[in-house]
């Protein structure tokens, strides 16, 4: 893996509402290339995909 130097970096990522989508993906791997993760998400626009929202899933 390549080292971007984001040891002891803090990193946003939006949008982290289920364990599949591209936001976790994301967060994964900044959190593997070094980088404290902050993530957050909005749940009522996650009820209104067609994907519905699971309540645990973002924990």
């Amino acid at each position: 893996m390549i080292d971007y130097g984001l040891s002891g970096k803090v990193a946003l990522v939006t949008g982290v509402s289920r364990k599949i989508g591209i936001g976790a993906a994301i967060s994964h791997y900044l959190a593997v290339s070094g980088a404290n993760i902050f993530t957050t998400y909005y749940r009522p626009f996650e009820e209104l995909m067609p994907w519905g929202s699971n309540s645990t899933e973002a924990e």
